[in-house]
């Protein structure tokens, strides 16, 4: 079903993506970031993605602007 909605697009993680999500969670190391999330900030950065829709304040931490319900 998710890979039906649109305009999200399913993007696969492996070890670039990994060992940028470590780089993250370094850089957050603070915080009590789930691996997911520092993936989820990583490839936010990486794929210079500006907004994001989430409920989740983490995926904030960087210079991404958060739409969260329907604000």
């Amino acid at each position: 079903m998710i890979e039906d909605l649109k305009p999200v697009t399913v993007v696969p993680v492996g070890s670039t993506e990994l060992a940028g999500a470590t780089k993250v969670l370094r850089k957050f190391s603070a915080l009590n970031l789930a691996r997911t999330d520092a993936a989820g900030l990583y490839l936010m950065q990486a794929l210079r993605i500006k907004q994001c829709w989430s409920s989740d304040f983490h995926l904030g931490l960087t210079d991404a602007t958060l739409a969260t319900d329907g604000k």
